[in-house]
């Protein structure tokens, strides 16, 4: 039987995975840090599938990081009074 995977457990490591994710989604596909072991080969896949939230998947080889990550959008803003 494996080890359980790791989790993303402290504001520190959200705030690393926020980082990560922020770099992914501008561009940057390689050198992408993991939030538990700062290992630069971490694996990020959008998941999102609705507009309100964003789904990723963090995946680390080196570490055993599996960790998905909800993303709540800013509320909508609307030109109603």
């Amino acid at each position: 039987m494996g080890a359980a995977p790791k989790r993303i457990n402290t504001p520190e490591m959200a705030t690393a995975a926020m980082l990560s994710i922020r770099a992914w989604q501008s561009g940057v596909r390689n050198g992408l840090v993991c939030p538990s072991c700062q290992d630069d080969r971490l694996q990020i896949v959008d998941k999102s599938a609705r507009p309100h939230t964003a789904w990723f998947i963090l995946i680390c080889g080196s570490c055993g990081l599996d960790e998905a990550l909800a993303i709540t959008s800013s509320a909508h803003s609307s030109d109603h009074d």
